[in-house]
């Protein structure tokens, strides 16, 4: 049996034991805003297709729209205050506006990346289930 030797590992990326931990190179930022424009048009489109053949109940950006009257639960109200309440708290931790913060929301990786599995599933699995992204209330609502 012999060894094959694939690469050298920089071990001098690593702290010594004793020794304060270097600062890493800081990654270039993904400009997701490039990206958005199309991610949100492929996401409206989908939308649109989805309610012309089931009825309206997906916003444009491919989640359950709560404001739809379709939206029938006990909790309705209470919902939507919820999520006005968490998005009002997040907006003033950042001392933005509410409109501010949802406006930036989809500037962060985490809600472009959902975005992005949505399309993924929508592509290959539309055939098969009714893909879409859950109502804004699934963030906030612990039970």
């Amino acid at each position: 049996m012999s060894l094959k030797i694939l690469g050298n590992l920089d071990l001098s990326l690593f702290p010594k034991k004793g020794e304060a931990k270097k600062e890493k190179p800081k990654k270039e930022r993904i400009k997701l805003e490039i990206y958005n424009k199309e991610i949100d048009s492929f996401l409206a489109n989908m939308s649109e297709s989805v309610n012309q053949e089931f009825g309206y109940f997906l916003s444009p950006d491919a989640s359950i729209d709560m404001a739809s009257p379709d939206y029938v639960f006990p909790d309705k109200q209470e919902d939507i205050e919820r999520v006005k309440y968490y998005e009002t708290k997040f907006a003033e931790k950042e001392s933005k506006t509410r409109d501010q913060w949802l406006s930036e929301r989809y500037e962060h990786l985490g809600p472009v990346a959902e975005k992005v599995v949505t399309i993924i599933l929508y592509k290959f699995l539309k055939d098969y289930f009714l893909i879409c992204r859950t109502a804004p209330h699934d963030d906030y609502r612990k039970d």
